[in-house]
């Protein structure tokens, strides 16, 4: 992150330069200290793990457990964040769990398969005593995680990613993009651990030491945005809006998510064959109408064209496409001005648009499309589960964080900023 320059370094760029509007700039006395430099040039870094002091501790086994769970039970509120082998809630597992309390300062707990249950029972009472805050990034998801394990997180949440949608709704809401934004500091990146691509690898593969350093940060900087964010929230009066919407919003929407909801696919196949016999019907009125046979309607030029009776095969001129976005922009005939360039586009052949077909994968009238519906389902029960998640994933793997805006614009309008659990809903990845 840029800073500004202090002003020996302004100096030292302004030298043998001249003012605008005066005399010249008079000349340093003397060269800019080295030292001076150096430690401005120092303090545009970012800090990493590597040049910031810490204390991230591996918590080995059930007693050392019990003690961590004691000593975080003293405090008002904590930080906490799951690792796991997936995005998928039913089918991917937790790989541990990173509490925080102070800055700089985390623990990380590796849940292995024989030891997942016994962990659980050990923390359930921490996270489900009320009075004690819960701090978390995109909080849903860990949510989501714990309740697989048995355990139900109560008492307040303070979740990052919305504390800062409230504050600047447009901006990026992840959490290595706050931290540099607001700690200067860039966080350990997912692919480090992991790679990318083909050959990537689940968290459970990697080498515990390096999770412990890489979650562990989590919540210490997860920790230290709240700290920043909330007071932030107060001071522009969001605070009710968070406590009364967007924080209950939290465990309504984990609770959808869970129980899912039921899609007959049967239907929804049987519904596409007669969208499929409508729309082919709507096509070709729509041709017969223009007169065009060969007529691609997604192309709102060939539709705009049909609808002046213009003649299809008319090669366009440059003057044609400058006076048309003239006229969409509402610019009288007499003050139109002619291309730069007139005449035809000699050499250069016109772009025919390739059609496609409107119900998005329908091979032809009257067989079922391969639709979104039967991609979005995890069977289960009775029927199906159609999972509903954020617009970016949440799970560590890889870390995307919330990245992007939770809240569509323009859904709701709530004082003076839309309620951003409104445009929490959407339809999951596919499940293969």
């Amino acid at each position: 992150m840029a800073r500004a320059k202090s002003a020996a370094a302004k100096k030292a760029a302004l030298a043998g330069q001249g003012n605008l509007f005066g005399d010249p700039v008079a000349p340093l006395p003397g060269p800019v200290p080295a030292a001076e430099l150096q430690e401005e040039a120092e303090a545009m870094q970012l800090a990493t793990a590597q040049t910031t002091p810490h204390e991230y501790t591996l918590v080995p086994n059930a007693a050392r457990l019990r003690e961590v769970v004691a000593e975080v039970a003293r405090y008002e509120e904590f930080c906490f964040d799951t690792e796991t082998t997936g995005f998928d809630i039913f089918n991917d597992r937790i790989v541990g769990l990173s509490l925080a309390v102070e800055p700089h300062r985390a623990w990380y707990v590796p849940f292995r398969e024989e030891d997942a249950a016994e962990y659980a029972g050990i923390v359930r009472p921490l996270f489900e005593e009320e009075r004690i805050a819960k701090i978390g990034q995109n909080v849903k998801f860990d949510l989501m995680v714990l309740r697989r394990l048995g355990i139900e997180v109560r008492g307040r949440k303070y979740d990052t990613m919305i504390l800062h949608y409230l504050l600047d709704p447009e901006s990026r809401h992840n959490m290595n993009a706050l931290s540099e934004k607001y700690l200067n500091y860039r966080p350990i990146e997912i692919e480090t651990l992991i790679g990318k691509g083909q050959k990537q690898l689940t968290m459970d593969l990697v080498n515990v030491e390096r999770v412990k350093e890489y979650a562990a940060e989590d919540a210490d900087i997860t920790l230290q945005l709240k700290r920043v964010l909330y007071p932030m929230v107060e001071r522009i009066g969001l605070e009710r809006l968070y406590s009364e919407i967007e924080e209950p919003m939290i465990e309504v929407l984990a609770s959808i998510e869970m129980a899912g909801v039921r899609i007959d696919t049967a239907a929804l196949a049987e519904y596409a064959v007669e969208l499929n016999r409508r729309m082919a019907e709507l096509e070709a009125a729509i041709r017969a109408e223009a007169g065009e046979p060969s007529l691609n309607i997604n192309s709102t030029r060939q539709l705009w064209r049909g609808a002046l009776r213009e003649d299809a095969d008319r090669r366009e001129t440059q003057d044609d496409a400058y006076q048309t976005v003239l006229h969409r922009r509402g610019v009288p005939p007499d003050l139109r001005p002619q291309a730069p360039h007139r005449g035809p586009r000699a050499g250069v052949p016109r772009r025919e648009e390739t059609p496609f077909d409107l119900c998005g994968g329908a091979s032809a009238v009257g067989e079922p499309h391969d639709g979104a519906h039967p991609h979005l389902v995890q069977p289960g029960g009775d029927g199906h589960r159609a999972s509903l998640v954020h617009e970016s994933q949440p799970a560590e793997h890889p870390r995307a964080r919330g990245d992007g805006p939770p809240h569509p614009p323009g859904v709701h309008s709530l004082g003076r900023r839309p309620p951003a659990a409104l445009g929490r809903l959407q339809p999951g990845r596919a499940c293969g």
